[in-house]
């Protein structure tokens, strides 16, 4: 288990890159110790979409009744009762958010553990935000879509800082 005060060297060499990152912002982000370079590349890519690593909060895409035309007219609609019943369901008590998003990074629906989708709100990370790369920058739904396959981002791996504490605890894919 990882934590802020004691990080694995991955969450250290993600921190020093965010370190970086404050002290030259339009700089292209140096090959660091224990930074995936996937992660660094993703950082790149963010930058050069000026996203900002210190806002607090995603951005509102879609307003709650933009939210419901769209889903309701959106192709993962048909599949969502089959998401809600091997994944959603069971994952409300064990500490776990399902997001189903679209292919530019919005989030359309969010579900799970209730206690993780309120804490989840505080940064938006709610149906109807963007999460794409070009808006929040290195996160699992942009990079994912940026990348074109999975991919699970960890702590100090995201480009926001304000998400750094989330997901620590799991050990991202190599």
């Amino acid at each position: 288990m990882t934590n802020l005060l004691h990080p694995e060297p991955r969450q250290r060499g993600a921190l020093a890159g965010h370190e970086l990152l404050g002290s030259a912002p339009d700089a292209p982000t140096p090959e660091i110790p224990g930074l995936r370079n996937l992660i660094r590349e993703s950082w790149q890519r963010s930058a050069s979409f000026k996203a900002n690593p210190d806002n607090a909060a995603a951005p509102l895409a879609l307003d709650w009744d933009q939210l419901e035309d769209y889903r309701r007219q959106h192709p993962l609609a048909a599949i969502m009762p089959v998401i809600n019943k091997l994944l959603v369901q069971p994952s409300h008590d064990s500490g776990l958010l399902v997001a189903v998003g679209d292919e530019v990074g919005r989030l359309l629906w969010v579900d799970g553990d209730p206690t993780l989708q309120r804490r989840a709100e505080g940064m938006m990370f709610v149906p109807g935000a963007d999460w794409s790369e070009a808006s929040v920058g290195t996160s699992a739904p942009g990079t994912a879509l940026a990348l074109g396959r999975g991919i699970q981002i960890a702590g100090a791996e995201h480009y926001q800082r304000t998400v750094h504490p989330w997901s620590l605890h799991r050990r991202p894919l190599p």
